[in-house]
């Protein structure tokens, strides 16, 4: 599986290197990991925050513009330890003292913003159930955890069309994610893929496979210092958000 675009295995100096660049790809790459990473987590928190859907969406912007063309990154404390946090951190801090400053950017006294918004996310924000045992911090680990699922879910799918198998993907992914059911029994799989059970199984033994070692290293990459211990805590994290759902 090609993790070179999404720069799973060390962000904290992959990010810095890529987003400090002025242009090409591996600039491109790191904006791209960072908006489809955590633009909606950060839009989702802003609005369980009590925001309105313009002003979460103008800050989320404005934060993460910023953060890309000032390199913020180059300043993150890699003690601190997760980027999810890191992140989170620097948008309450940046919304909470700069709130009237961000206000005069978003009408044109801070300079050109860069395009980040996320078609849709209001609508599935309203999708979203409203848990009050939660609070935005939750909602926004929930929507960090959702993202990591469906980046590797999407690496795992075009990894394996690459070879050929992207229909057999589509059959068996519902048996790899925790948010979903399979609508499908692997007697019913089987029989599309032309497979006995046996095989079905084994198959579907071989992509969770694939797909814990994706999420590993998808975790791993947004640690700082990503030991054992330290990936395995932040997986049990990832769960704890997903579960919530």
């Amino acid at each position: 599986m090609n993790h070179n675009v999404q720069f799973p295995l060390t962000p904290w100096t992959k990010l810095r290197e890529a987003v400090g660049t002025s242009l090409g790809d591996e600039r491109s790459a790191a904006i791209n990991y960072l908006c489809s990473h955590y633009w909606y987590p950060l839009y989702a928190f802003a609005r369980w925050k009590g925001w309105n859907h313009e002003d979460a969406q103008d800050q989320t912007q404005i934060f993460l513009s910023r953060l890309i063309e000032r390199n913020s990154l180059e300043h993150a404390d890699e003690n601190k330890g997760r980027l999810r946090t890191y992140l989170l951190n620097a948008f309450q801090n940046q919304w909470s003292h700069h709130r009237e400053r961000q206000r005069t950017a978003r009408r044109g006294g801070g300079g050109d913003m860069l395009s980040l918004q996320m078609p849709g996310a209001e609508e599935r924000f309203a999708r979203e159930l409203c848990d009050p045992a939660l609070n935005p911090e939750d909602h926004y680990d929930r929507a960090w955890a959702l993202a990591v699922v469906d980046a590797c879910l999407t690496d795992l799918e075009a990894d394996l069309a690459r070879q050929g198998q992207a229909e057999a993907f589509a059959v068996l992914r519902p048996f790899l994610s925790p948010l979903s059911i399979a609508d499908v029994s692997v007697s019913e799989a089987g029989k599309r893929l032309g497979l006995n059970d046996q095989a079905v199984r084994q198959r579907i033994f071989r992509l969770r496979a694939a797909f814990s070692k994706a999420l590993r290293a998808h975790i791993a990459g947004s640690l700082a210092d990503p030991t054992k211990e330290a990936v395995d805590e932040e997986m049990r994290s990832l769960r704890r958000a997903l579960e919530r759902l």
